[in-house]
């Protein structure tokens, strides 16, 4: 399942009639009281992350290799209770 939220978001604004002014990266509708989206990025955050994740590999070959050999090894164990409680705390 793929959940869009950006192009879901978008598609609202641009079909929203009542949407009559962006100043300053912000979405003010009109006639919706209490209705606003801000869109801000700070520009040096944005490109720092993106240097960093261009500078990490694509594939952690180390990690792939010692995975693979767990497995075959019939060492690599799934806790389900812990996969669980991982997820619970996501939601969370």
């Amino acid at each position: 399942m793929i959940i869009d939220a950006v192009g879901t978001a978008t598609n609202e604004i641009a079909a929203d009639r009542n949407t009559k002014q962006i100043k300053d990266g912000a979405a003010i509708s009109e006639g919706k009281p209490g209705v606003r989206a801000t869109l801000t990025s700070d520009t040096a955050s944005v490109d720092s992350l993106v240097a960093r994740a261009m500078q990490a590999p694509a594939i952690r070959q180390s990690q792939v290799d010692a995975l693979r050999l767990s497995i075959r090894d019939g060492n690599y164990k799934v806790d389900p209770g812990e996969i669980a409680d991982s997820m619970l705390k996501e939601q969370g």
